[in-house]
């Protein structure tokens, strides 16, 4: 014989608080991110210019830490956004060739590759499936199954962006 567990009773409805022991007594910030992109770009929310005079305040230097990608070359990219403008035309290439991929096996785009593993494969440029592998996103399945395929279509398109990313790292 199977005993049922009573139910448990209905609990009574509070005001929601705030539980940091560091911050007791302390509002809730009136600042928040409503939005980031795969740049890494962050779209705030709330007191936006509390918080704009809250970062020119002395001090701001210990709070504001310069990013890497204000130098485009020094960072690998996340997603299309962080591309310098003479890599879209081969990132464009490498994801109409994924998306043929993807129809032809009739599977979703990410199961062929992730936008960020493009966006890095156009960045590193490599020309052999070891150096393919070494990409975010390329393990030794992967290399197997479409590394062919998007070395042969980043191919044409490696001396022009050897050539951008140079000028970008010496700008």
């Amino acid at each position: 014989v199977k005993l049922k567990k009573a139910p448990a009773p209905p609990r009574p409805s509070r005001a929601p608080e705030r539980r940091s022991a560091r911050l007791e007594g302390s509002r809730a910030p009136g600042v928040y991110v409503a939005a980031e992109g795969a740049s890494g770009a962050v779209t705030l929310g709330g007191e936006v210019e509390h918080a704009k005079e809250w970062m020119r305040s002395p001090g701001a230097e210990k709070r504001s830490l310069p990013s890497p990608r204000d130098e485009p070359i020094t960072f690998m990219p996340e997603g299309p956004d962080d591309l310098l403008p003479e890599e879209q035309e081969a990132f464009g290439a490498v994801r109409a060739a994924k998306a043929a991929k993807a129809r032809e096996l009739q599977t979703a785009g990410y199961n062929v590759a992730q936008l960020r593993a493009l966006c890095e494969l156009v960045r590193r440029t490599p020309t052999t499936l070891a150096e393919l592998e070494e990409c975010w996103g390329f393990g030794p399945a992967k290399c197997a199954h479409y590394g062919p395929l998007f070395l042969e279509t980043l191919a044409p398109f490696i001396p022009s962006l050897r050539e951008a990313q140079q000028a970008a790292r010496a700008a």
